[in-house]
């Protein structure tokens, strides 16, 4: 076939081809947009409220006749609001739910959207169901109930927020949200009026101007929002006395108002709860401050909820992040709480408490990599984890509630105390029959016992209240013991403990816990090979444990230093300098984190044997990637160095340096640690050690080991003849010790594996310099 001939047969069926690709796309697209019609028109109701009460819905105009809208674009505009109250409602009404939306809002709402994203890509609001009854009795389950203020983020409509709403108010919560004409992208009254956000007052444009710029932008709108919570609270005291339909008369209890807020909103209730007393506690979700709160903080109770900013490194960021700081430290420390989503500390049961897969699968990890026993660090255990600590064989201390409680100045509230020691004493009697729960832990990291030492007045208030809730656990629970103060060491206050606690009877507890963080805020494990941790801190004939054995706390998404330390407390630096940044390897950093926490792990096991009852290392669940997810979750390197540390049969090298040189005589002690998972002795066996740099052998030998008991230390003298000659000046090597008996290795233990920073021995040619 000649070559034109060729290209005739080829162009049709090119042109086919092409022809059936088409046909493909237009089948694929058609199919694409039933699917997102079908999606559209297809109902769907909120997520189910969470708590015992039912949930009415009321909507109201309001008018404050005694002043005008600042923001409005007719002078003299007097502020009038739409405003959305869900409420603890009757049971057994028969009413109907309401709409989500009245039908003139939803049509508005859907105008705006446009036919494309209107019509096929969003749900058709109509078909979305909501759980709040129009207009239902009040629940008359109680006297009255507390009042949240919600506020929108930015221009957003505060029905977006209904799912929220409705929860809490199933909870007993009057929950209390609102438009505003000409800042809230579009509201319609009931009389059918339509008001949309009027250009200049759209926050969103703000961002990207200069600071001082964008701060003047935002703070015009933000006074506007703080002066209609004001209102709003002016109008619910006079519904709460004079109700014209009777419903809210007397059933709002405006001594407990609480305000949170997202983004803008939550700005706004920041800054609200800073001018106005009647706000009690405030949350900020995911808010950047604007306004003075940043400079004079406040005093009532509040907390931050942020979502993940961990990969965002400009200046701007560093800012907010240092005034959600600075506002937070200035709160008072039992009324405070800040949240970063994706962080916690130890086992991930704060993150997912209801997770059973990742429970178990984080869990068995754990027991798999010679962990036996972890706490319930600031948040307690959820049935969920503990069922899997109960199923996989893994101890926990359940530490209560309100962490660094009475950690500075007077004690709270009596009232608040109260509700304290009631919340822990329900949960003890929750949980008090699962048997992995070995011990009881009052709370975490109060430290009054030494902090109050210079004002004993204060000092005994907050013992009587401590004491006191210890008690409260005995009565519960005499079976286990009690840790009165996660940080709590009879031996450092041997003083007050002398002259206050034993005299007046205090209960102290059965457990001294003692919280360090050697190698990272606190001297290197090298200062303790002479058994230091437990000669200082422990007391005659009781139990020693640290629950907080911190050696550093990486990211769990990429393994770079927790930000915290890295930009305020500069810990990180002290490991590795410069490469601790975020434009580093974060491998340098991991690495040397899991060199100084397998150090310390061993220093604590060869030389704490008679003082010390265990040590939880700490943060555990900062060394995996992903902790949140049981599919993704890896560990990082120091779990697997931990694991080494930790094996029930350990063979330990005391090495106080890692420069050997060549035609020395190194002496050196191994420790044997026969903590064996069969509570059995370990018959006598042979030491082998092997000094090798890559594939050569430099130096080899073997030493009979005699018995050694069960729950015991022994240790033995080595000796290592360095060759008098190397293969050059300087060659990096490593150093295995294992036990062998007949002929199976019992354990190994490898020091200076690969050639990272303070994992390498280093041979040298024999110098007269010291390195």
């Amino acid at each position: 076939m000649d070559a034109p001939t060729k290209q005739r047969g080829l162009a049709p069926r090119i042109f086919r081809g092409f022809a059936i690709l088409v046909m493909l796309v237009v089948l694929g697209i058609a199919a694409l947009l039933f699917s997102l019609w079908v999606e559209h028109r297809s109902a769907i109701t909120l997520p189910a409220p969470t708590g015992a009460f039912a949930v009415g819905r009321a909507i109201y105009d309001w008018t404050d006749d005694a002043n005008v809208d600042a923001l409005a674009p007719v002078a003299g505009t007097k502020r009038e609001l739409l405003v959305w109250i869900w409420y603890p409602a009757a049971a057994g009404q028969s009413a109907a739910t309401d709409e989500y939306l009245p039908a003139p809002l939803r049509e508005e709402v859907e105008r705006d959207l446009g036919a494309v994203l209107g019509g096929l890509l969003t749900r058709d609001l109509s078909k979305v169901h909501p759980h709040g009854i129009r207009n239902a009795d009040v629940s008359p389950q109680q006297r009255s109930y507390p009042v949240v203020i919600m506020r929108a983020g930015a221009s957003s409509e505060v029905w977006n927020y209904s799912t929220l709403a409705e929860d809490l108010a199933s909870h007993g919560y009057v929950v209390v949200g609102f438009d505003a004409p000409y800042r809230t992208s579009v509201v319609v009254f009931p009389d059918g009026r339509v008001m949309r956000r009027t250009p200049e007052n759209n926050a969103e444009l703000c961002e990207g101007q200069e600071q001082a710029q964008r701060e003047r932008c935002v703070n015009r709108v933000l006074t506007a929002w703080i002066a209609d919570i004001g209102f709003v609270l002016d109008r619910l005291e006079g519904l709460n006395t004079s109700d014209p339909l009777g419903k809210f008369k007397a059933r709002l209890d405006m001594t407990r108002v609480g305000v949170f807020g997202h983004s803008l909103g939550g700005a706004t209730a920041l800054q609200f709860c800073h001018d106005d007393s009647r706000c009690k506690a405030g949350i900020d979700l995911d808010g950047q401050p604007f306004g003075s709160v940043i400079q004079e903080g406040l005093h009532q109770p509040f907390m931050f909820v942020l979502s993940d900013h961990t990969r965002e490194a400009d200046a701007e960021t560093h800012q907010i992040k240092a005034n959600i700081q600075s506002i937070y430290n200035h709160l008072p420390p039992y009324g405070r709480l800040q949240i970063a989503i994706r962080g916690a500390n130890h086992f991930p049961h704060a993150l997912r408490p209801n997770d059973e897969a990742l429970a178990r699968r984080f869990t068995r990890m754990a027991k798999d990599g010679n962990v036996i026993a972890t706490r319930s660090h600031t948040a307690p255990f959820s049935t969920t984890w503990l069922d899997a600590a109960d199923e996989v064989g893994m101890c926990v201390s359940y530490e209560g509630t309100w962490p660094w409680l009475m950690l500075q100045g007077d004690p709270p509230d009596q009232n608040l105390l109260q509700i304290w020691k009631e919340e822990f004493a329900s949960l003890i009697r929750k949980h008090r029959n699962h048997p992995a729960v070995i011990c009881w832990t009052v709370n975490n990291e109060m430290k009054f016992e030494a902090i109050d030492r210079k004002n004993p007045e204060r000092l005994r208030k907050k013992w009587t209240i401590l004491s006191d809730m210890v008690k409260t656990i005995r009565s519960i629970d005499s079976t286990r013991p009690v840790v009165c103060d996660s940080s709590y060491c009879r031996q450092e206050v041997a003083a007050e403990y002398e002259n206050l606690i034993r005299p007046s009877g205090f209960d102290d507890g059965d457990i001294d816990d003692s919280h360090r963080y050697y190698g990272w805020y606190d001297p290197s494990f090298f200062h303790f090979f002479q058994g230091e941790f437990g000669k200082k801190s422990s007391w005659p004939n009781r139990p020693l444990i640290s629950q907080e054995m911190a050696t550093g706390y990486p990211r769990n998404d990429d393994g770079h230093p927790a930000r915290f330390y890295l930009f305020k407390h500069y810990t990180p630096q002290s490991l590795v300098g410069d490469e601790a940044y975020e434009n580093r390897d974060p491998a340098i950093f991991l690495t040397r984190q899991a060199f100084m926490t397998k150090e310390l792990a061993e220093v604590i096991r060869r030389t704490n044997r008679d003082t010390c009852a265990g040590i939880f290392h700490f943060a555990y669940l900062t060394w995996f990637r992903d902790v949140w997810s049981a599919k993704k979750i890896q560990p990082f390197e120091t779990y697997y160095a931990l694991k080494k540390a930790l094996q029930p049969v350990l063979v330990s090298a005391e090495l106080y340096g890692r420069h050997f040189y060549a035609g020395e005589q190194i002496r050196r002690r191994v420790c044997i640690v026969n903590d064996s998972e069969s509570g059995n002795a370990l018959s006598s066996c042979r030491l082998i050690w092997e000094l090798r740099t890559g594939a050569d052998e430099l130096a080899r030998g073997e030493l009979f080991v005699p018995e050694v008991p069960y729950y015991s230390n022994r240790w033995i003298d080595l000796s290592i003849d360095m060759p008098a000659t190397l293969p050059r000046p300087r060659v990096d090597g490593s150093l295995s010790i294992k036990l062998v008996k007949n002929d199976v290795p019992v354990s190994n233990h490898k020091l200076g594996v690969g050639s990272s920073p303070g994992r390498t021995i280093s041979f040298r040619a024999a110098s007269s310099s010291l390195s």
